[in-house]
């Protein structure tokens, strides 16, 4: 069994940046972390979405 260690939050989105830095360049990298998000549900609207495709799945 192979044991993992979770990377402390900074440490990860420092990795993270200069991966992205390295392999889109500086450009690139910013719209990316640019881009939107996708609208935000309400809560009780995402909830009855989870709901529907569980039925859905059964």
């Amino acid at each position: 069994m192979t044991v993992t260690r979770e990377m402390p939050d900074r440490e990860l989105i420092t990795k993270g940046t200069e991966i992205l830095f390295k392999e889109l360049g500086y450009v690139d990298t910013v719209r990316f972390l640019s881009m939107p998000r996708g609208q935000r549900d309400e809560s009780v609207d995402r909830h009855r979405k989870w709901q529907k495709c569980l039925v859905t799945y059964r």
